[in-house]
Formats: C-alpha cells, structure tokens, sequence
C-alpha cells in the first residue's frame, strides 16, 4: 500500500490488522462530526454540457435548499470527474439529521432545470 500520510491511524491499524481500535476511533470521530451514521448525507449531482449554465442552476438548487430547516448544505463544488465526454458535474452535499425523511426533498425532481440533469443519490457511496 503507498500513501502520502503513513502516520494517518486507518493505515496503521490496518497494518496492524487492529479493527477493534479502527472501529473505535472511527465512531468517535464520525459522531464528533455528525457523519453517518449519526447523520444521513444527500448528495445532489447537476449535470450538462454548458459549465456556466450548470453552474447557474447548481447554485439556484443551493440558494433553495439552504432555506430549508434541519439541513446543513455544502456547495456547490467540482466533481472529481468534472468534465467526462463533454459533460460537467458539480455536486451540493446535505447533511440531515438521522431520521430526516429524503421525500421532504421530492419537490427537487419538480424544477425545471435549465439544460442540466439533477441526481439526488441518499447515502451516496461517494461523493465525486
């Protein structure tokens, strides 16, 4: 395995092979930071070939979703694919509480979005 960070505490407790200790420190950061699953994360993915058009929406999808209650909301950011086969991707990354319920959001499906696509991935197994 290489990695720039030999002292960060996921490699040496697997190098270690100490999943137990892992385990622990893991849960503890995660519930310090309010990540899942001690929250619920909702990634919103806007898509399409004009960057500034879809930049544009990204940001009126955020403008929107910032005035809900109970919702933290990051964004909007580069994908980490940014542009594939002539396509941008810019994501907005909400933080709910546990128990939120996604449908609350259902009204997102409803806009109508300028030349974009919009994905909205619930406990997304990545964020790019």
């Amino acid at each position: 395995m290489q990695t720039y960070h030999p002292e960060q505490y996921s490699i040496l407790y697997s190098q270690l092979q100490d999943y137990p200790q892992f385990y622990a420190r893991e849960m503890k950061l995660r519930k310090e930071l309010q990540f899942p699953p001690f929250s619920k994360l909702i990634l919103l993915r806007v898509k399409g070939e004009n960057e500034a058009i879809v930049w544009n929406e990204a940001k009126k999808i955020f403008d929107i979703v910032k005035k809900r209650r109970n919702i933290r909301v990051f964004g909007p950011n580069r994908s980490f694919y940014y542009k594939v086969r002539k396509i941008y991707r810019v994501f907005i990354l909400l933080k709910t509480a546990k128990d939120f319920q996604h449908r609350r959001l259902k009204f997102l499906n409803s806009l109508r979005l300028k030349n974009c696509t919009l994905d909205i991935d619930v406990d997304p197994l990545e964020v790019f």
